[in-house]
């Protein structure tokens, strides 16, 4: 079946129309993974079209192919080429078969041409998002050998019961100071370019620039940015075995601090959204409970500001954190997936 699929160029008359049905299909796919209602998705979509072909066909480093069956064009795909410290990576932004050409075997074998093609240009691995709810995509991809290397994960809390405590530790979530923000600043930081290094994402030197691109992004204004909160989270020793355990770790000579968290409140036009950006459990008081407890008190708060949906990413090394959040109700709503050629 490989033989029979050819990659041409996308021709100019063509991309108009398949850039548009690439937008709204983007936006389509965000509605149904829960990330985003119907009109930001679709601003979104268009932003991001604007922002990575602005020379439309033209543009330096993205390839843009009509998917041929005996000399019937059946799909399209398009590839960037991106330039990485350790080789040449080829991005997958979009591949679609007509529904007609589908369950025919083709999309396996327009990937395994496309990695053909990534190769003759130097390419050292493959890489693509495929949305959670996309379950036919995902089995395809994990079949070819892609493995997961961050998943972005969703909750819907509005209409549903509070997560109930435990019975183990509990925690209050305390604002953090602006002494407690600058340690904890360069320490996430640190942390989260060694994250992406160490799922496979961007070599080291790359995720140490992205990192701290994010973070100067994200916080302009540091601590007080708009709409970004942050806690320090310390242990409540009235209940049983909690002062035990914190005493054991040296929690209670750091005023018991157990860990951190970081979320981003975002009005959209459905009501408010939280996204996660950053929760931590102190390494010495992990797997005691800790990482339930303080996700409970921040459903707490965010149930408190009328927040509809909660988000998050787990890097793929990170089995401990998935499986937690899993049992919290959270579902994978799409995944970076890699793939060595």
């Amino acid at each position: 079946m490989t033989a029979d699929v050819r990659l041409v160029p996308m021709t100019a008359d063509d991309f108009p129309t398949w850039a548009e049905h690439s937008v709204d299909g983007f936006a389509a796919q965000q509605v149904a993974s829960g990330a985003m209602p119907r009109p930001e998705a679709l601003t979104y979509a268009r932003e991001q079209m604007a922002l990575l072909l602005p020379d439309g066909l033209g543009t330096p480093g993205h390839l843009l192919w009509s998917v041929q069956l005996d000399g019937e064009t059946v799909g399209h795909l398009w590839v960037e080429l991106r330039f990485r410290s350790d080789g040449v990576e080829a991005y997958v932004f979009d591949v679609e078969l007509l529904e007609q050409a589908r369950g025919r075997g083709l999309g396996r074998a327009t990937m395994l041409v496309a990695e053909d093609e990534a190769r003759q240009r130097g390419a050292i691995r493959m890489a693509l998002n495929v949305f959670g709810h996309n379950l036919p995509a995902l089995r395809l991809y994990e079949s070819l050998g892609y493995q997961a290397v961050a998943s972005m994960m969703t909750r819907r809390i509005d209409g549903t019961e509070p997560t109930p405590a435990s019975d183990g530790p509990a925690v209050v979530l305390q604002p953090m100071t602006a002494d407690e923000f600058i340690v904890y600043r360069s320490e996430a930081q640190r942390d989260y370019a060694r994250s992406i290094a160490d799922s496979g994402m961007l070599p080291p030197e790359e995720a140490r620039r992205k990192a701290q691109e994010e973070f100067g992004r994200l916080l302009p204004d540091g601590l007080a940015t708009s709409g970004h909160l942050f806690w320090t989270a310390r242990a409540l020793h009235d209940v049983a075995d909690v002062a035990d355990v914190a005493d054991v770790a040296g929690v209670s000579g750091d005023h018991g601090v157990v860990g951190m968290l970081w979320l981003h409140l975002t009005e959209r036009s459905d009501g408010m959204h939280a996204y996660g950006y950053d929760f931590s459990v102190r390494e010495a008081l992990r797997r005691h409970g800790y990482g339930r407890a303080i996700l409970v008190a921040a459903e707490e708060i965010c149930r408190a500001h009328g927040v509809r949906s909660v988000g998050l990413s787990v890097f793929g090394p990170n089995k401990g954190a998935r499986t937690l959040y899993e049992r919290l109700g959270f579902e994978v709503s799409a995944q970076q997936m890699k793939k060595p050629l």
